[in-house]
Formats: structure tokens, C-alpha cells, sequence
């Protein structure tokens, strides 16, 4: 996480809305999306599938929001833990980094 923030991801804190940032970005991969550092390099990966009309929406709204450093929990945190509980934990603690940044084409 701490990477992302000095590439330019803001530490996004509860208190806070993610600012838009134009020098990262999302891509559409055939197999789920990528997120695009500053240098153009791929700073992370998911698998997933994209339905439709989130792209659609994304490219409205011109931007998708972006929120990394808010893992599976970890050993310590009760399985049922709520994904909710763990990115607020993660807020309060400043261990989470988000923007809106744009989809590219």
C-alpha cells in the first residue's frame, strides 16, 4: 500500500472522499482489470468478470473508483469480518489508498 501512495495514490483516511487523479488508471483486460501506475506499468490485477453496464457507467461518470490496500482479513480479524468493517478498520488506521481515476480505453 505504502507503494501505491508514494506513486501518487492518496492515503484516503474516513474523513475524507477519494480525489480524482489523472496520472493512474483502470484498463479492461480480457480476464478482469488492471490498474495502471503512473509509468504505464500494471500496479495490480484482479480476475474478475465485467459486466456491461458497469463499463458503461464508468465511462459516464468518466472515472472508476479505485480503493487498494483492504485485503482478505488477516488471521488476527474474525472470519466474519464485513469487507464495510475492514475498510473502515483500514481508514482509521490510514492503511488504505483511493482515487477516482479514469478508465482507459
Amino acid at each position: 500500500m505504502e507503494a501505491a501512495i508514494l506513486l501518487g495514490l492518496p492515503r484516503w483516511s474516513s474523513a475524507t472522499q477519494p480525489p480524482r487523479v489523472t496520472t493512474w488508471g483502470v484498463g479492461l483486460g480480457a480476464t478482469g482489470l488492471a490498474l495502471y501506475d503512473p509509468s504505464g506499468h500494471v500496479f495490480a490485477y484482479g480476475v474478475a468478470e465485467i459486466p456491461s453496464t458497469w463499463t458503461t457507467a464508468a465511462r459516464v461518470l468518466g472515472a472508476v473508483a479505485v480503493v487498494y490496500g483492504v485485503g482478505p482479513p488477516p488471521q488476527a480479524v474474525p472470519p466474519e469480518s464485513l469487507p464495510a468493517q475492514r475498510l473502515t478498520e483500514a481508514q482509521r488506521d490510514g492503511t488504505v489508498a483511493a482515487a477516482w481515476v479514469p478508465l482507459l480505453k
